[in-house]
């Protein structure tokens, strides 16, 4: 059903970003899905979405967590899933936008540095 489907896409996302769980493929089968949120526990994932720094995240783990996210229904979702669907979207996002405020530094360092040199 589409609530299983939406739930599924919220854990897939949350453990990408995390960095848990292996690959996506591997996060498909709702056995692997159980056995982590057996062995994290609901405090370690609390902790773990605490402590996670959008700033180190992979961007396209973030852009890949934004696409699972993107077509679920938040509505339909638990409680509990909901508030994992925001934090993934959240996190997703952050990490992106940091992602590119980091890349246009960049960009204007070397802009920067480059007139510097015109002038020296």
């Amino acid at each position: 059903t589409e609530y299983y489907t939406y739930t599924r896409r919220v854990l897939i996302a949350v453990f990408l970003l995390l960095g848990r769980g292996g690959s996506e493929t591997d996060l498909q089968q709702w056995d692997t899905i159980r056995v982590l949120l057996n062995s994290i526990g609901g405090r370690g994932i609390r902790r773990q979405c605490v402590s996670l720094d959008p700033f180190y995240l992979d961007i396209s783990i973030a852009k890949r967590a934004q696409e699972l996210l993107h077509d679920t229904e938040d509505y339909q979702l638990t409680h509990t899933i909901a508030v994992l669907y925001v934090w993934a979207m959240g996190m997703a996002s952050e990490a992106i936008d940091k992602h590119e405020d980091h890349q246009q530094a960049e960009i204007f360092a070397h802009q920067r540095e480059k007139i510097s040199n015109k002038f020296n």
